[in-house]
């Protein structure tokens, strides 16, 4: 099974690496290091502002900046995906190859 993915093409989203600064609130989501670009914020959800951000707040966070990097490695494994690993049948591999390849367009990243 090969995937018919572009690699070649430039994602249209911030290009990476994604940072997060959790020094106000929201947390601010930044695009590259010269710090043009604010991607996305995470508001907190805790009544008082002044308590620290929540577990899941710290991880959604995360999450969002690693968005760059996650999308790069689905297109990697896309890519190499010619191949039917040993003891994956060719069937679940074509749900997750689907899978993979609607996350990256969820994301506009194809």
């Amino acid at each position: 099974m090969t995937a018919a993915l572009k690699t070649e093409e430039k994602p249209a989203h911030t290009p990476g690496p994604w940072s997060i600064d959790t020094c106000g609130d929201p947390i601010i989501i930044n695009g590259p290091e010269d710090g043009r670009a604010i991607v996305a914020w995470v508001p907190s959800a805790q009544d008082n502002p002044d308590e620290d951000w929540s577990p899941e707040e710290l991880a959604n966070a995360r999450l969002i900046a690693a968005a760059p990097a996650l999308a790069e490695a689905l297109r990697e494994i896309l890519a190499e995906c010619g191949d039917v690993p040993a003891g994956l049948s060719e069937a679940a591999l074509g749900v997750i190859a689907i899978r993979a390849h609607n996350a990256l367009r969820a994301g506009g990243a194809t």
